[in-house]
């Protein structure tokens, strides 16, 4: 057994890679039945993947979205992919994982970028010996027909509360990555709160990133000011994302799509004792997985809306084509057997390591302890517990947090919503709302002045100009070639692919660059 990467933690009977805020006593003697017991019921809340000794031997356990993924392989297991790879033997570059990870950002699990290397299931505890893994799932995402959407909005909210006061009880300085938008508000008023009944000194600041005082800017200033909200903006530049390249592959535990790696050169691990972060909200709270689009009238919204999410997995093309799409499959297959309504939406949820923005968890685990609460267990569980449809246009999140806003809850969203208000209220608002930002953009339109990007992501047109010169000026020609052609493309013609395309086949190369892969 290998324990790689990540700060572990000595455990009495074991060791813990990741982030724990609730866990029961275990001795080192309990058998597989009574380690399935100690995890099922969310009586173990946290980021985690562990190695626990058992009475006849050992387990891995994996938390309930696989937020820190284990990969297998010949008896070696560990939270390094290509630290496996090595110490198995195994080297040969899986390339449908590789064209998968190009074209869409993620690989469909189990599968990895190399062959005969797997990722571990969530919600796991696994027996092993020399040559052998045998998985139990003691969760899985089941819906229950019984639930009603108070009731599961009362106990995610419950949950969320007492887990940011453990974690200010443990971590008593908390940096929010801040957005503005409405989860990290909530998250903000919560660890106020939990600092405030705190009986430790908690302290808790605020950053945003951003490119320029935008909309966005001002909207988080705004936000934090109605909050009271230590609060500070901290400014990226187009080289953002390709700054610290090689560094950022050689600390990922995999290849995950580092186009979500926000925060990457802009926070220090010793800037706090824990990093929180809203991410996770929009897949579990609001449905973004669902496939449903705004409707509309002659272009203007109309009716309830809900913003177009990644409703359906990308295309690829290819002579890989076939083998991805056998997997995806099979995937969907293994979902349908625990959500048969939803299966098509837990699929791209279920690990959560196949969701591309995954890399933004991941790159913040890689460096400091973060900390994702609508990620943890005993809000997922409640949450799984409703089907899809029940969450759209916000109205689950709403009923947990809504109302809790205050103040600042009647501050708009980028997008124009006040989340304060219901989603029936929201209507007339938002449509004011949208029209005034349109009207706004048109004049600024008809009299010479540039919109500019108003939102928190960073401008399209930027970040392809500095991934395009980091191709050209930073990055072996043929490592790049390699990258570029497996995609299908030539280095010649990397121009033609979106910003994040080409930052994914930058990432391949510098892997190659640093013989960690090699697609020969």
């Amino acid at each position: 057994m290998l324990w790689i990467r990540g700060s572990a933690q000595v455990l009495s009977s074991g060791a813990l890679c990741g982030l724990m805020l609730q866990m029961p006593e275990l001795t080192g003697h309990e058998d597989l039945r009574d380690l399935m017991r100690s995890f099922t019921g969310n009586s173990v809340v946290g980021h985690y993947a562990m190695c626990l000794q058992t009475r006849t031997g050992a387990a891995l356990v994996t938390d309930h979205m696989g937020s820190i993924p284990i990969f297998y392989s010949r008896g070696v297991a560990g939270t390094d992919l290509f630290a496996v790879s090595r110490l198995s033997g195994l080297g040969e570059v899986d390339r449908a994982s590789v064209a998968e990870f190009l074209q869409a950002g993620y690989v469909t699990s189990p599968y990895t970028v190399i062959k005969g290397v797997r990722r571990l299931d969530p919600g796991s505890v696994i027996s092993f010996s020399t040559t052998e893994f045998e998985s139990i799932n003691y969760w899985l995402p089941h819906a229950d027909p019984r639930e009603s959407i108070p009731d599961v909005a009362a106990e995610i909210r419950d949950a969320t509360r007492v887990n940011l006061a453990n974690a200010i009880s443990r971590y008593p300085t908390a940096l929010l990555m801040y957005s503005g938008g409405e989860d990290s508000r909530v998250l903000a008023k919560l660890l106020l709160d939990s600092g405030s009944d705190s009986s430790t000194d908690a302290a808790v600041h605020a950053v945003t990133f951003l490119d320029d005082k935008n909309r966005e800017y001002r909207l988080a200033r705004l936000s934090a000011v109605a909050l009271g909200l230590g609060h500070e903006v901290r400014w990226r530049d187009s080289r953002q994302y390709v700054t610290e390249l090689a560094l950022t592959v050689q600390q990922s535990t995999s290849v995950w799509a580092m186009e979500h790696a926000h925060a990457r050169g802009l926070l220090d691990a010793d800037e706090a004792d824990v990093f929180v972060d809203g991410w996770a909200a929009d897949m579990f709270l609001k449905g973004e997985s669902t496939p449903t689009r705004q409707r509309q009238w002659r272009g203007l919204p109309l009716g309830l809306h809900k913003s177009a999410g990644p409703a359906a997995l990308t295309t690829i093309t290819g002579p890989c084509q076939e083998e991805v799409g056998v997997r995806r499959q099979a995937k969907l297959a293994q979902v349908q057997r625990f959500r048969p309504e939803d299966a098509v939406e837990w699929a791209q949820m279920w690990p959560i390591s196949d969701r591309s923005s995954f890399g933004f968890f991941a790159s913040n685990h890689s460096e400091r302890r973060s900390l994702s609460p609508f990620l943890l267990g005993n809000v997922v569980t409640p949450a799984s517990s409703l089907p899809e449809r029940a969450k759209l246009n916000r109205r689950l999140f709403w009923e947990a947090f809504g109302r809790d806003l205050g103040i600042a809850g009647m501050i708009s969203r980028t997008d124009g919503e006040l989340p304060r208000l219901s989603a029936n209220t929201n209507v007339p608002v938002t449509f004011l709302n949208r029209a005034r930002m349109r009207a706004k953009a048109w004049v600024n339109g008809v009299i010479g002045l540039p919109n500019g990007n108003q939102g928190p992501w960073q401008d399209v047109a930027a970040r392809r100009s500095a991934f395009l010169t980091t191709a050209q000026t930073s990055v072996d020609p043929e490592a790049l070639w390699e990258a570029s052609h497996l995609r299908g493309d030539a280095a010649a013609q990397l121009a033609g692919l979106d910003p994040d395309g080409i930052l994914r086949t930058l990432q391949i190369a510098e892997l190659i660059t640093q013989d960690r892969l090699s697609l020969n």
